[in-house]
This record gives structure tokens, C-alpha cells and sequence, in this order.
């Protein structure tokens, strides 16, 4: 029991991962995306991407340039967005 639980574990790190790395792909070849956008693409709820866009935001990783209806995303520089 406790080895099924170790492998789904495993196996939701590595979904998580990916989602990362599509998320930072697609904001950079579409830096005006949106969170349903994402969400659709990625496979994804929006409350899902919401959660991953906090996170690389407080890594540092994206940035958002502007508000919330005129903005856009940008990658910061250094970040890799293929892992």
C-alpha cells in the first residue's frame, strides 16, 4: 500500500514538472496568453495554473509586465524554460 501511494507521488511530481516547463514554453511564445489559455493547453484548471504562475512568480522565474487586462507575461532572463 505504502509503495502505490510512494509511485503516485512520483508520478504527480513528475506531471507537476511538466506543466512548469509547457507553462514557461507557452508564455514565452505567447507572452499575452491567459490563464484559461494556459489552462487548455497545459491540461490543466485554472486554479491549477493560478497556483504554478504564483510559484514561478515568487521564484522569479516570470514576471508580469502591466495589469490585468493590458499586460503580459515575460521569462525572466537566465530562466530555462526546457528542462
Amino acid at each position: 500500500m505504502l509503495l502505490a501511494l510512494r509511485d503516485a507521488l512520483v508520478d504527480v511530481k513528475r506531471s507537476v514538472g511538466k506543466g512548469v516547463v509547457k507553462i514557461l514554453d507557452l508564455i514565452a511564445q505567447y507572452p499575452d496568453i491567459t490563464r484559461e489559455r494556459l489552462a487548455r493547453e497545459v491540461g490543466l484548471s485554472v486554479r491549477g495554473v493560478e497556483k504554478n504562475l504564483a510559484q514561478l512568480k515568487s521564484e522569479g522565474k516570470i514576471v508580469r509586465v502591466g495589469g490585468r487586462k493590458g499586460g503580459h507575461w515575460e521569462v525572466a532572463k537566465g530562466t530555462r524554460s526546457k528542462e
